[in-house]
Parts: structure tokens; sequence; C-alpha cells
């Protein structure tokens, strides 16, 4: 258990600090207002009063001669009268410019102070991003915990998290779950996903690991994993002044996603829309990517074989309404799984650089060529292929993949010809099995672009397209573009492109 109160204390007093923080500073922010405004008063009150009393003694010393003999009579007292007028007038309207001033004055330093506020507001508002980022950031990797002590389900967090946010944004086309499902909602449920089975810290490593299927009484110990993991989950909210959503939505994906809508999961035998919508939705994700994964005790299904099973079970475990929009969008699910397999499959067994939010290609040294124009190229074509791998954990696996096959058509024709005039140049040994490299590359591309033109796009392509360009990358760019490395050995830098013969390599 000291996994889980580490989980706890780490987790908890993380979330907790941000909140609390923010608080603080908008407290602060208030009381210095506050105190700017009632010095403000009270300085233009005293100003104000300094400033009548000295009219009111400027008035009283413009009338002494009058004044000084007793009650004046007749034309005299006409005069003291009109002199007394006067000194009012000149009092009141020297008080209203007094007032004026004093109003400019206070609204210009109101601006300034307003200003200097947003700006300091502005800064905090970015830091306080970067925090709760970092903080998800932990959960995350605490969450990794119970997944890295089964390999096998090693990648299993960032298929399903995406396959949550398809179906949930299929699911709000529906009048039903339109004002339910928003943005928010999609957001949370993509950062709630990955904590679903953090209850597994708590699971024996004999029953965890075990490579065959679980006895009956192994099987209930298992079954523990979601009240653990919202005994976990629960215990963080709770130190939390103002709970985060998406923590909320953590602890009944981790505590209801094996309920069943007939009534017949565990571990409450919830029934029907009793099942909160982000367990239901995530139920069918997580149910899609074991029945597809190769495990120690079964192996891998198809595409169309996983189809069938989650259609029988519509109504009895799964919610109608969510298999109905799985069935709308199963191909976009199809396409995410088999690119994290070409991905896992390709990429990954050349290097061990790994994304924490899903496939991606990071650039590194071992890509370089040394020649700057062809590099850059490559760098072209990585970022192309990280959009693509992007889009289609978005669901968008067929725009981008069409926007990529109109960038390659454009795309080979300038890199490889880049290529081949550097090899002609420095009189590259294989330049004539490099350019029918080339030359079958564009084939099959041409081969794709017909298929595209005459049938469409559909998830085949998809796949076929993303499996082209990863091959290519580490087939091509990864190993073979490595030896016009030998081109630039023992040079100062590589030889211009197109600028005259260089050293033969």
């Amino acid at each position: 258990m000291n996994a889980i109160s580490n989980i706890e204390a780490l987790a908890g007093g993380g979330m907790l600090l941000a909140p609390r923080q923010n608080r603080l500073f908008w407290s602060s922010m208030l009381a210095l207002f506050l105190v700017f405004v009632l010095v403000a008063a009270a300085g233009g009150r005293f100003f104000y009063e300094w400033e009548h009393d000295k009219l009111h003694e400027i008035a009283r010393r413009q009338a002494p001669s009058v004044t000084a003999v007793g009650e004046p009579s007749g034309a005299l007292a006409e005069l003291t009268a009109k002199a007394r007028n006067s000194a009012a007038l000149v009092d009141e309207d020297a008080l209203k410019a007094i007032l004026f001033k004093l109003t400019m004055v206070f609204l210009v330093i109101m601006a300034i102070f307003s200003f200097l506020l947003l700006l300091v507001a502005r800064s905090r508002a970015s830091q306080f991003a970067k925090l709760l980022e970092s903080q998800r950031n932990m959960v995350f990797a605490l969450a990794n915990l119970a997944e890295l002590r089964d390999q096998a389900t090693g990648k299993h967090l960032e298929r399903t998290r995406s396959y949550g946010v398809i179906l949930a944004g299929e699911m709000r086309k529906l009048p039903k779950y339109r004002q339910v499902i928003d943005d928010s909602f999609i957001d949370n449920l993509y950062d709630a996903a990955p904590l679903h089975d953090i209850g597994k810290v708590g699971i024996p490593d004999q029953i965890l690991l075990k490579p065959g299927r679980l006895t009956a009484e192994e099987f209930v110990l298992m079954q523990r994993h979601v009240e653990i993991g919202s005994q976990i989950l629960t215990r963080i909210i709770e130190k939390l002044d103002v709970p985060l959503p998406f923590l909320v939505m953590s602890r009944n994906i981790a505590r209801y996603h094996h309920e069943k809508y007939d009534g017949s999961g565990y571990p409450e035998g919830l029934a029907g829309d009793a099942i909160p919508l982000e367990a239901r939705i995530y139920a069918l994700g997580d149910a899609y990517d074991a029945i597809r994964s190769k495990r120690p005790y079964k192996n891998p299904v198809t595409h169309m074989e996983a189809v069938q099973r989650l259609l029988a079970g519509r109504g009895s475990h799964f919610a109608p309404d969510v298999v109905n929009a799985f069935i709308d969008c199963e191909d976009k699910l199809l396409e995410l799984y088999e690119s994290y397999q070409v991905y896992d499959e390709v990429y990954l067994g050349f290097t061990d650089a790994r994304s924490d939010d899903g496939p991606a290609v990071a650039w590194s040294s071992e890509f370089e060529v040394g020649v700057e124009l062809i590099d850059r190229q490559h760098r072209e074509l990585i970022d192309r292929i990280n959009k693509l791998l992007a889009g289609i954990r978005e669901g968008r696996g067929r725009e981008e993949t069409f926007a990529l096959m109109r960038f390659l058509q454009e795309y080979v024709v300038e890199h490889f010809q880049a290529e081949e005039r550097f090899m002609l140049q420095n009189h590259y040994a294989e330049y004539a099995a490099h350019k029918e490299i080339h030359d079958a590359f564009i084939a099959d591309l041409d081969v794709l672009a017909d298929t595209l033109a005459s049938t469409g796009i559909d998830s085949e392509l998809v796949v076929n397209v993303n499996q082209k360009v990863i091959n290519w990358m580490v087939a091509h760019i990864f190993m073979i573009d490595k030896g016009l490395k030998s081109c630039l050995t023992g040079s100062a830098g590589a030889p211009p492109i197109g600028n005259g013969p260089g050293k033969s390599c």
C-alpha cells in the first residue's frame, strides 16, 4: 500500500498547491486594489478640503475694508453685497475646477493601475496554466506506474484516451448529448482516461502479471482495482478546495468502467443511465482495445471481429447510444489502432525515442545527413508525419492523409532532385542504387494517388499511407541516407548543392 499512499501524497499535494496559490494571488490583488481606492479617496478629500479652506480665506480677505466699520448702508451696502457674491462665485468655480482636476488625476492613476494589474494577471494566468499542466503530467506519470508493471498494456493508455475523444465527438452530434458533451467534456475525458486503471497499483504482481487466465478467486481480487482506484482519486479530490473536473471524471471512469448497461457489471451493479456517461463511453473504447490486442492468454483479433463482438454486447454490456456512435466512427478507431501498430513495429524497432502524448517521430542526430538542405527537407517530412499521426488520434486521419498525399507529390520531386544533385556532384558510388529506390517510391506513391483518385479515401488507404511514409522514413532516411555522410568525411562541412563537382565519396 506504500505505492497508493505515495500517489495520494504526491498528486494530492501538487493539485492542492495550484488552487491555493491562485486564490492567494487574487486575494492579494483585490486587497491591494481596495487599499489603493481608500488611499486615493482619503488623499482626494484632504486635498479638496485644503483647497476649500484656502479659497475661503482668500475670499474673506477680499472684503475687509467694506466690512470694517459696522453695518454698511445705501451704496456701501450694495457694494458689500456684490463683493460677497463675487467671492462666493469665485469660490464655487474654483472648487469645480479642483474637483475636475482630482477626477482626471484619479482616472489616470486608475488606468495605469488597471494596466499594470492586467499585465500581472496575464503573467500569473500563464504561470498558473503551466503549473496545472505540470501537475497533470505528474498525475499521468503516476498513473503509468500501474501500466509499467504490465508491459503488454503499456500503450493501452495512449490508445484508449484517443478512442474516448473520437466516440464523444461522434455522440455530441446527437440532440440528446449536444448540451452535455461540449469541448470541456471532451478535454476532461482526454485528461481523465489515463487514470482509469490506477487502482492496479494495489493488485499483487502474481495476479496482475499472470501469463494465463485468472481463476475465479483471482478474478475477484483483480476486480478490487476499481475500488482501489476510486479510493485513491477520492482522497486526492477531498484535499482540494475546488475539485478539478478531470479528476472527478477520472474517479467515475476508474470506478464504473466495468459496469454493464444491463446491471450485471461490477462493483455496484449499476444499469442504464445510472452509469456515468464518461464511464459508458470509456468502457467501449477499453473493450475494443482489449479485444484487438494480443495478450499472454489470447491472440489478437481483426477489426471486423471486434466490431461484431461489440455489436453483440449492445444493450447488455454497452450503452446502445455508445455502440451506435462506435458504428458511425469505427473506421477512425481502426485507423488509430493500426497506425499505432505500424509506429510501434517500424519506428520504435529502430529507436527508443517516444512521445508522452501518443505516437510521434522525434528528430535527432541519428537522422542528420549533414547537408543543410537535405536535413531541412527531412525535418519537413517528419513534421508532416507527426501531423498525420496527430490527426489520426483526433479522428481526422482521412483529412490529414489527403493533405499528406498532396504534399508528397510535390515534396518527392524537390527532395529527390536535391539528393541526386548532391550525389552526382560528389561522385557518390551508390548513386544508381539510391536513385532506383527513389524511383520505386515515386511509383508506389503514384499507385496510392491513383487509388485515391479512383475510389476515394478509406481506412485502408490511411493505414497504407501511414505505413508507407514511416517505412520510408526508417528504411531510407534513418538507414540508407546515412551513407551520404561518407561524402562529408574529412571535409570542413557540407559542399554546396549545385555549385560544381565535389570530392569523390
